[in-house]
């Protein structure tokens, strides 16, 4: 359940990485649902409200005429004189004009409402201005009894106003839903992604490798005192020899040249002498023989030298390693070889074909899994293991890298 858990946090966490994506999605969404609407509803609708009161005495205290008589007022207005009257004073086309006006009268009212339609909000209140003025004159035209309602309009043609934002529903409608689409793509852009991003996707390359430090300032690397305290419980004394431990990068861009640095300072830090080899160094020394004291540098004090690996003769096995030291004088108790390569080149091979300890380095957000599970395969085709892994570049709150042991 836990492990669930974390998975979903990694895939959300990458989701929210995407945000940009959920953004363009969503403007997107919103441009495509308002130009839908102003497309899908390019004809503006106008309404003219007239409302009847009984004429006789009798009747005036009656809150509403009956349904029959509203019906009749609503055929009249359906009638074709009232539709040759608004044709002579609009100058409209007759045969579209039937299929741009109607009338209804709501449920239990006494209101006869005309409407227009137009594909402007001009054209559509002239033409309904004409409707009832055209059906108030054919209707006055008419033989009229003492008990015909009287007619009256309420006010000058309108637009509704629930008409005039279907624009703007239809735009935030398209937004939420580009901002569904667009959290749904990265969603699934975030499950496709193998990079390095936690424990979930770590224990899909190393599942038997701890992870021994997370770095976030990788400027100071000075979170590396932890990973320098697991080296120290890894390796074990021997006589008459050094330890030799070599950090390698899953890739070629791991900056394993800096963690070995700060592994170096902590492990001083302690008490302990180190010298530190660095393959495929910047400066490499010209020798014959025997190893040349002036390739080395003295990092700090009798306590910490540094040399790149061509200063070394005849390659970096571990014999070779281990005279580099003793011409050193005195006891060198850690070895630290940084490979920026755990696999390709023949000197990184050779050192950790006989190192004690081999550990590599990935950046989070960047080392795929896949070649961190290659760097393992061709480790242990050399007959040894990884024994941990240190991950650089992780987020300041890194919850997805707790439990490192």
């Amino acid at each position: 359940m836990e492990s669930e858990l974390t998975g979903l946090w990694t895939r959300l966490e990458g989701a929210s990485r995407l945000w940009w994506l959920v953004v363009l999605a969503a403007i997107a969404g919103a441009v495509a649902g308002a130009g839908y609407g102003y497309r899908a509803s390019p004809e503006v609708v106008a309404k003219a409200s007239i409302v009847f009161r009984p004429a006789s005495v009798e009747q005036r205290f009656v809150d509403s005429l009956s349904t029959t008589a509203m019906g009749t007022e609503r055929e009249l207005a359906s009638d074709q004189e009232v539709l040759v009257k608004v044709v002579e004073a609009t100058g409209v086309d007759a045969q579209t004009l039937p299929d741009r006006l109607s009338a209804e009268v709501p449920e239990n009212s006494n209101v006869l409402i005309l409407t227009a339609t137009d594909t402007s909000e001009e054209g559509a209140t002239t033409l309904a201005e004409a409707y009832a003025t055209a059906y108030l004159d054919f209707r006055s035209s008419l033989d009229s009894a003492d008990t015909q309602p009287v007619a009256e309009r309420t006010g000058p043609a309108r637009i509704p106003e629930s008409q005039r934002p279907s624009v703007i529903r239809m735009g935030a409608f398209g937004g939420v839903l580009g901002t569904v689409i667009g959290l749904i793509g990265a969603l699934w852009v975030a499950s496709r992604d193998d990079r390095l991003r936690g424990r979930r996707t770590i224990s899909e390359a190393l599942p038997d490798s701890p992870i021994w430090a997370r770095v976030s300032n990788t400027s100071t690397y000075s979170e590396l005192g932890l990973a320098a305290a697991t080296l120290m419980a890894h390796l074990e004394p021997r006589e008459g020899r050094s330890s030799i431990a070599v950090i390698a990068g899953a890739t070629g861009s791991d900056r394993t040249s800096d963690t070995v640095r700060g592994i170096a300072e902590a492990l001083t830090d302690r008490g302990l002498r180190v010298l530190t080899v660095r393959m495929g160094g910047e400066r490499p020394a010209e020798v014959t023989g025997r190893l040349a004291l002036t390739a080395m540098t003295e990092e700090r004090p009798g306590r910490w030298w540094s040399l790149d690996h061509e200063a070394l003769p005849m390659g970096v096995g571990s014999s070779r390693l281990h005279e580099a030291a003793r011409q050193l004088g005195g006891r060198i108790d850690v070895i630290l070889v940084a490979a920026s390569d755990a696999s390709r080149s023949r000197p990184t091979r050779e050192a950790i074909a006989e190192a004690d300890v081999v550990v590599l380095v990935a950046r989070h957000g960047v080392t795929r899994t896949p070649e961190i599970a290659a760097a393992r395969e061709s480790i242990e085709l050399l007959g040894t293991r990884v024994h941990g892994l240190i991950v650089l570049g992780v987020p300041a709150r890194g919850r997805n890298y707790r439990q490192l042991h």
